[in-house]
């Protein structure tokens, strides 16, 4: 990467001059709906049906393999009688966020590459979470957006690299690792997500600097560890060996049973 692309970008992020992507309301509703004990199934499904374009794309993702197997899912109170409120919720949520803030033309395979590592923590996040007995449904969205700045950043880079594409993937990268976490947090502020997406996005490299819910950026460091493994093809040994297990109290018969989803994951995620 240029020197003068990378002052440009910075200077940008300084000045708070990054234009954040806004996060549909939908997504934060329906997650609200699921959580609210006196909600049904209908509710979630009114609101789903408000944006027609998420609605299409839900029923498509629930009549995949991954989750309605061999049913044919035909409407959107079907698929949360079959999946349930929460994960219809959840399907509802990464769909908007797959397509509010990941780039889809310029920098297409690096982007790409973003979202699988990104939906593969949430799906971890939730198995650690429910080895761990604790709450699936905020580990799975602190896993999806523990990286979100990234690619904020990488649409912003885009912006100012112009037209071309003049960058490599490989260039970028460094960049994305640098500024992620500053634009991820200015993200979650004008989004006014849960403090544990907060300390997501600031502690999971190191969890243990962590002032408040450091089991969660624990458990988001050991789900992005998974991801990582998963989608480069490493050896189980990658995982096994990492402190944040003995952190979380995770035993290799555990880690088994959470790794004994790679496969599942994998079909989502490819």
């Amino acid at each position: 990467m240029s020197d003068q692309l990378l002052q440009d970008v910075t200077k940008q992020l300084e000045e708070q001059s990054f234009d954040i992507p806004a996060l549909p309301q939908i997504a934060t509703q329906a997650l609200a709906l699921a959580q609210d004990e006196d909600s049904t199934a209908r509710d979630l499904a009114e609101l789903i049906y408000q944006d027609q374009a998420l609605a299409t794309s839900l029923l498509a993702m629930a009549n995949s393999p991954a989750y309605a197997g061999a049913r044919s899912i035909v409407s959107l109170q079907q698929a949360i009688t079959i999946l349930g409120m929460q994960t219809v919720a959840e399907l509802a949520v990464t769909i908007c966020v797959k397509g509010s803030l990941f780039p889809k033309k310029k920098y297409k395979e690096l982007s790409k590459e973003l979202w699988s590592h990104a939906l593969a923590s949430a799906l971890f996040a939730k198995e650690v979470a429910r080895q761990q007995r604790r709450n699936v449904e905020a580990a799975y969205i602190c896993g999806l957006l523990h990286r979100i700045g990234m690619p904020i950043v990488l649409k912003a880079v885009a912006e100012v690299d112009g037209k071309k594409k003049s960058t490599g993937d490989d260039e970028l990268r460094p960049l994305l690792e640098q500024l992620h976490v500053s634009i991820g947090l200015k993200a979650t502020d004008d989004w006014n997500l849960p403090s544990q997406v907060t300390t997501a996005i600031a502690n999971s490299n190191d969890y243990e600097k962590a002032e408040d819910h450091r089991h969660v950026a624990a458990i988001v460091h050991l789900s992005s560890a998974l991801a990582s493994a998963l989608l480069n093809g490493d050896t189980d040994e990658t995982v096994s060996s990492l402190p944040v297990l003995e952190e979380l109290s995770i035993y290799p018969d555990h880690l088994e049973k959470i790794m004994g989803h790679d496969e599942r994951i994998e079909a989502i995620v490819r």
